[in-house]
């Protein structure tokens, strides 16, 4: 009997390998932004307004979804900043403007409300 093959989120072992590998793909994604900022600033003039709030919002999410498939713990936080700079970039490029750093904060401000229950586990 064969059973359907569903992709699943294998964590990696060992737990030291697990931190070394969230490491180093903090210090690829701050490589990336550095070298994404560099390069957006350089070509400041050519690049439509919101550019910036894009890319570092994709970057933010595609490195949690890096997280998420190799199995290690998303971060809230950048999930929900890569979520608002999306946001604020697609808004800046469709010339709609959004309180963004307000949204920031209230969004902020529930995680900090919300971190502490969720630790308990409900």
């Amino acid at each position: 009997m064969s059973t359907t093959s569903h992709p699943q989120r294998t964590p990696l072992a060992p737990e030291r390998t697990r931190r070394e590998f969230a490491r180093r793909l903090d210090d690829i994604g701050w490589g990336v932004f550095a070298l994404m900022t560099g390069v957006l600033w350089l070509l400041s003039y050519t690049v439509p307004s919101g550019t910036w709030l894009v890319c570092t919002g994709l970057l933010l999410l595609a490195l949690n979804a890096v997280r998420y498939f190799s199995g290690l713990e998303l971060n809230l936080l950048t999930v929900v900043l890569g979520v608002l700079a999306l946001t604020g970039g697609l808004a800046d490029l469709a010339d709609v403007r959004l309180p963004i750093l307000a949204i920031a904060l209230v969004a902020f401000g529930v995680l900090l409300l919300i971190k502490p229950f969720a630790k308990r586990g409900g």
